[in-house]
């Protein structure tokens, strides 16, 4: 088996992913795959599957499972030679997405070694998701309550204005939420099968879900 990494985060929108990114990246110096980011990658550079995700989005329509996986592809074909692995955010959403990815690792001799699945009350998460602040170009992430900027509503290091998400409002989060719940649970199960899912109380300060993390993944890579 191929010695590349890939992991997975699984977990409701304010579940904690975004947090806790960059520790798994600095750790085993893997490259990140955001499936929300790259889908607004391909619409604003106009690319043939920009405009078919542009076409399914404007008609309240869910991106098609191949679609996404077609990006994953495109990522791992294109970078697997120069990279230590990858770290997954945002997919797999479905078991169907779960198997074809999985079949298009095992092409490349590869597999998913780990996904983390981050636990959270759903009314935690609609408080996290009220306060939460992001700087843009590094992703990092704030709290107005657990987790504030030194200066209100500026980057800590680089003094930039932080922004709200669009999205992050409890009407959206809830139709978001109605959907994670509906496929979670296949998703969850497909990877309990191949013996490697990691299940986390995300409901815990950030530096103690780093440390259970870290200690998870070295017990199981």
């Amino acid at each position: 088996m191929n010695s590349k990494l890939f992991i997975v985060l699984l977990g409701a929108p304010g579940s904690g992913k975004g947090t806790q990114i960059p520790t798994i990246l600095q750790k085993y110096k893997l490259d990140l795959f955001s499936t929300g980011d790259n889908l607004k990658k391909e619409m604003k550079n106009e690319t043939l599957l920009g405009k078919k995700i542009k076409y399914y989005l404007a008609n309240g329509k869910l991106v098609p499972d191949q679609i996404i996986i077609e990006m994953l592809e495109d990522l791992v074909f294109k970078k697997s030679k120069k990279s230590n692995g990858f770290l997954i955010d945002g997919s797999p959403r479905t078991e169907n997405q779960a198997i074809l990815f999985e079949q298009m690792l095992n092409k490349i001799n590869c597999k998913v070694n780990a996904a983390i699945d981050f636990l959270v009350p759903d009314n935690i998460l609609y408080e996290r998701i009220k306060g939460r602040l992001i700087h843009v170009s590094s992703g990092r992430i704030y709290h107005k309550k657990f987790n504030p900027p030194k200066i209100e509503m500026r980057d800590d290091i680089t003094n930039e204005i932080l922004i709200k998400r669009k999205d992050d409002n409890p009407k959206i989060l809830k139709k978001r939420l109605k959907e994670f719940h509906k496929f979670i649970p296949s998703v969850r199960k497909f990877y309990s099968k191949l013996n490697v899912l990691i299940t986390l109380n995300g409901n815990q300060s950030a530096k103690q879900l780093s440390n259970e993390i870290l200690i998870s993944l070295n017990k199981l890579i």
